[in-house]
């Protein structure tokens, strides 16, 4: 009974890892990050300034998930000492909340994100969340429920860089038109002047 119900986690961590895999490699252009690396890094912020707070938000909500995670498993198993924690860093939720992480820290202190990479990070998390089946919730504060947070702040992060980028373009179009309206008028006024000098000897 126990090596058919090792043998099942084992098969669905193997299909987790795949699948996650698969949605990163489509989602994901850095290599460092592609390769769902099994470093584990702090639960604390790891930040001393920032720029994009939903960024932060998102990156706070992981690492409360991963420190709710852990002492739910030391209250209930206790420490079992390096066989639980190297399975905890090689475990797939752990590596692709490690990826998220790296790429909020990275990113959190810039003021001013590309679109593409803010898209691509949405869509990471949305494929994610189109597959509950491989990540039964069995806690309040799961992975789902933890990347379905993360999604939300990157939305809104997105939607404060769309909003800043139509800014930027409204302020460039201003100074465009302001720029052909002073090239007018200066033709307008330099062109009699090519024709009739002593015109703008009259004018001033």
């Amino acid at each position: 009974m126990a090596s058919a119900l090792a043998l099942c986690k084992s098969q669905l961590a193997s299909q987790q890892k795949d699948s996650l895999q698969v949605i990163v490699n489509k989602h994901v252009q850095d290599p460092a990050l592609r390769e769902l690396s099994s470093s584990q890094t702090s639960t604390e912020r790891g930040l001393q300034r920032w720029e994009q707070a939903h960024l932060v938000s998102a990156l706070d909500v992981i690492n409360e998930y991963q420190r709710s995670r852990r002492a739910r498993v030391f209250k209930s198993l206790g420490d079992l000492g390096p066989s639980w924690r190297r399975s905890y860093k090689n475990d797939p939720r752990t590596r692709m909340c490690e990826l998220l992480k790296s790429w909020l820290r990275a990113n959190a202190g810039c003021s001013a994100l590309a679109e593409e990479e803010v898209r691509n990070m949405c869509g990471l998390c949305r494929d994610i969340l189109s597959h509950p089946q491989l990540f039964p919730a069995r806690n309040p504060q799961s992975f789902m429920k933890s990347m379905a947070d993360v999604y939300d702040h990157l939305q809104w992060q997105l939607q404060e860089v769309l909003e800043k980028d139509r800014s930027c373009a409204d302020l460039a179009q201003r100074l465009l038109s302001i720029s052909r309206n002073l090239v007018t008028d200066t033709i307008a006024y330099l062109l009699p002047s090519a024709e009739n000098p002593d015109a703008v000897e009259s004018r001033e």
